[in-house]
């Protein structure tokens, strides 16, 4: 810690430097004013300054208004040395910017405890300073993140008003941030989700995070389906307000719905009985068959299991055995065709089979119907209801 002596008599400058460097400090000791002024307007002072009140050049009174005027971020401690006692001179000194005084001739004691002061509220401040520019610089990094994000953003007071939303935010809601301050965000949400948001801003406070999906409507008048996560946000150890951000997820949600409509066709299909089904893994294996397939051909489930029929046995359309597997291989599926197969009780089977593979899994799934009683039409066999 540098602590500056400003005096102007020699002897009270010498021993005001002993007994300062003597605590620890590190001393840079001038004669006059004008000495003192260019040291204290560096970018970097002293942060203890002990002036004397008069003295060439510049007092110490001026000095420290100079100082006070032009300080830039640091800060530097001013005791100011003086034979005044009267409580109006002294009170002058106060008001131009001295931290504390001094009586000449010093007294050792009380110069060091009024030093030891200074350096503790010199340090206190660094400390103050050091948190504070941490603290803006987390603000910096957290805007440009909030600014950034792929996510929308909002920014809300302790009552769930819009503080803040970002430009990811306004580009996908299409609204203007300056058109939402101080509007509640529940009134952004349908009203058949408004429940669910304020159960999740009741579950945020009480677990600091909670999630839901809610419908809310844009500056277009539509509707966006969105995931949202809501984050409590605490200052001075009290509720601040919420973030709260939000994905959208209108297509995951067209999606699921698709997938369910299909899932509910295929249990249907699978289980009225008018289409055979099975699954095939990539081995061949067959993994699945619905009641429909095994009437169609004759067996019971045990009798189908101890047959362990595989893929292959229903591959190739007549006359042309290679065809399906070259064509779920190159296209992924391959259009109905023909196959005759034997029952299980040992009858000839017409059937019609498409079959396609799933992407991801490669797995094979094959729509089977019974063309038997067709096949015989087509060909004129007696009791088909054809030509003999």
């Amino acid at each position: 810690m540098r602590v500056l002596i400003a005096e102007d008599d020699t002897v009270s400058r010498l021993a005001l430097a002993r007994a300062v460097s003597g605590w620890g400090y590190e001393v840079i000791a001038v004669e006059d004013g004008n000495a003192a002024t260019e040291i204290l307007m560096r970018r970097d002072p002293p942060e203890v300054a002990i002036l004397d009140w008069m003295m060439p050049g510049a007092s110490g009174v001026e000095l420290c208004k100079a100082v006070r005027q032009g300080e830039h971020g640091s800060y530097t401690y001013i005791l100011l040395l003086t034979a005044k006692t009267e409580p109006q001179e002294l009170a002058e000194a106060l008001d131009s910017g001295a931290d504390d005084f001094i009586r000449k001739p010093f007294n050792p004691l009380e110069l060091r405890a009024r030093v030891s002061a200074g350096v503790r509220i010199i340090e206190l401040q660094k400390s103050n300073r050091a948190a504070l520019q941490s603290v803006r610089a987390s603000e910096r990094r957290y805007r440009e993140l909030f600014e950034n994000a792929r996510d929308t953003i909002f920014v809300t007071d302790a009552e769930a008003r819009i503080v803040s939303l970002n430009h990811t935010g306004e580009s996908i809601l299409r609204y203007a941030q300056a058109d939402l301050l101080g509007t509640p965000f529940a009134h952004l949400v349908v009203e058949s989700d408004r429940e669910k948001l304020a159960l999740s801003l009741v579950n945020a406070r009480q677990s600091g995070r909670a999630f839901a999906e809610v419908e809310l409507r844009t500056g277009f008048a539509s509707v966006l389906t969105l995931d949202v996560s809501v984050r409590p946000l605490f200052g001075m150890g009290a509720l601040s307000g919420f973030e709260i951000a939000a994905r959208d997820c209108s297509d995951e949600k067209r999606t699921r719905l698709a997938l369910r409509r299909s899932e509910r066709r295929f249990n249907y299909i699978a289980s009225v009985g008018l289409v055979g089904l099975f699954f095939a893994n990539r081995d061949g294996e067959i993994t699945f068959t619905n009641d429909a397939l095994l009437r169609m051909l004759r067996y019971t489930r045990d009798q189908w299991s101890a047959a362990a029929l595989r893929w292959n046995f229903f591959t190739g359309s007549n006359g042309d055995a290679r065809s399906t597997d070259a064509q779920l291989a190159h296209y992924g599926f391959c259009p109905p065709y023909r196959k005759d197969v034997t029952a299980g009780d040992g009858t000839l089977v017409s059937l019609m089979i498409g079959a396609a593979v799933s992407e991801e899994e490669g797995e094979i799934l094959a729509f089977v119907l019974d063309v038997t009683e067709n096949t015989k039409h087509d060909a004129g066999e007696p009791g088909s209801g054809g030509n003999v």
